[in-house]
């Protein structure tokens, strides 16, 4: 019985091992079957989560370069996405949340907004750049202009 708190994936994969070592012992004819799994769905949502991050890390560092034509500019979103994304799972588990749907909608939905936002910072700062700003306050600059109404000014 799946209890709060509990794995769903090691229950399921507990189960198994239980459901085979039990049919090994039974008489010839009679088989113990699992009818319904819901790790299955709880892995597939894992796999699907993993492969849209890894395709957004890529889409986000080629439309970057594509757009910008600055292998700098790439190198920033390449290195923080990873790098942020490990924190907020590290913050998670701090906090003892688990890994379920809720959590990684949610881990899904913040790195498109916090990407969003670095694009368009990012892109402001090559503007500035061009323009011929100077190395230091072109990021806080970039930011105020990029900032919404209600968020506080650097």
């Amino acid at each position: 019985m799946r209890q709060a708190q509990s794995n769903t994936i090691a229950i399921s994969e507990a189960v198994h091992s239980a459901v085979d070592s039990l049919n090994e012992t039974l008489p010839a004819g009679v088989n113990v079957v699992i009818s319904s799994d819901e790790a299955i769905f709880i892995e597939g949502a894992l796999h699907e989560v993993e492969v849209a991050l890894i395709v957004s890390l890529v889409v986000v560092i080629i439309i970057i370069y594509l757009f910008l034509l600055d292998w700098r500019a790439v190198i920033v979103p390449a290195i923080s996405m990873p790098i942020a994304l490990l924190g907020a799972v590290a913050g998670m588990y701090a906090a003892g949340f688990s890994l379920n749907i809720i959590t990684l909608l949610a881990l899904v939905l913040a790195t498109g907004l916090v990407v969003d936002d670095a694009i368009v910072v990012l892109e402001n700062i090559v503007r500035r750049k061009h323009l011929g700003a100077g190395p230091g306050p072109p990021p806080c600059s970039a930011r105020r202009k990029c900032s919404l109404p209600w968020s506080p000014r650097l």
